[in-house]
């Protein structure tokens, strides 16, 4: 039998520095890095565009359950 992960999977904007100094933004999740930006705006967009697929795919999956 295989092991669960039982950890939500939350989707996270996370704050970094590079090598050079520089401020920048990594879209991940607890399995996969999405991101890396130094445009906060552009971070926010993936983010949210993510959130939605995290949702879409959430509903599709409750609904397969019925």
């Amino acid at each position: 039998m295989g092991c669960l992960n039982l950890k939500k999977n939350k989707l996270i904007i996370v704050q970094d520095t590079n090598e050079k100094g520089e401020k920048v933004y990594k879209v991940q999740d607890n399995r996969r890095l999405f991101l890396i930006t130094s445009n906060k705006d552009l971070a926010s967009r993936v983010f949210k565009q993510l959130k939605l697929d995290y949702q879409k795919q959430r509903e599709q999956e409750n609904a397969s359950k019925i």
